[in-house]
């Protein structure tokens, strides 16, 4: 399935867009999120609180992105090979 659909392109091609943006808004936003960081869709970030990364993780899983907390303030992001 992996060479089936693309899965590796697709992965890279996403989370250089992903990354990108999450970029983006950490120079737009900085005590909101920073030290953007991964690789592929498997992504991280610090956010400025535990309380903000919580309810990101949680508003991200009502949506169906695969996310968790790491340490003091890094949110992970792990969503499937199919996200686009």
């Amino acid at each position: 399935m992996i060479k089936e659909d693309n899965l590796a392109e697709l992965c890279q091609e996403t989370g250089a867009y992903l990354s990108d943006k999450l970029n983006t808004m950490s120079l737009k936003h900085p005590q909101l999120i920073s030290n953007v960081r991964g690789k592929g869709t498997y992504l991280a970030f610090d956010c400025e609180t535990v309380e903000l990364r919580n309810s990101l993780v949680a508003a991200l899983r009502q949506h169906g992105v695969n996310s968790g907390g790491c340490g003091a303030k890094t949110m992970r992001l792990r969503p499937t090979l199919y996200f686009e």
